[in-house]
C-alpha cells in the first residue's frame, strides 16, 4: 500500500469491497483528469511500477506539457495495462 504523506482519511477503508484480482486499487474520490494518487493498493509484483513512476515523468511531460498528478497516474496505469479498481 502506498499512501501520500499529506493524505487524511476520514472514512474507513472498505476492505470487503476490495477486489484482490485487481492489480491496483485507487480511490475514486477527486480523480479530476485521471486517477486519484493519494493512495494505492497494488500487487507486490507490480509495486515497482507505482513506486518508481517518477522515473518516466520526462516522457509524459514531452507529450502532455503540464504535469497533473492524477493525469500522470492514469498515464502510468494505462501504459502498463494495470487492471484497475476504483473504490
Amino acid at each position: 500500500m502506498f499512501i501520500r504523506p499529506d493524505s487524511k482519511f476520514e472514512n474507513p477503508l472498505p476492505i470487503k469491497k476490495l477486489n484482490t484480482d485487481k492489480e491496483i486499487i485507487v480511490s475514486k474520490f477527486q480523480s479530476y483528469e485521471g486517477y486519484n494518487d493519494r493512495f494505492a493498493i497494488i500487487k507486490y509484483d507490480k509495486a515497482h511500477i507505482y513506486g518508481k513512476r517518477i522515473n518516466e515523468l520526462h516522457h509524459f511531460r514531452k507529450e502532455n506539457g503540464r504535469i497533473g498528478s492524477e493525469k500522470y497516474l492514469k498515464f502510468i496505469i494505462n501504459k502498463y495495462n494495470l487492471n484497475l479498481q476504483k473504490i
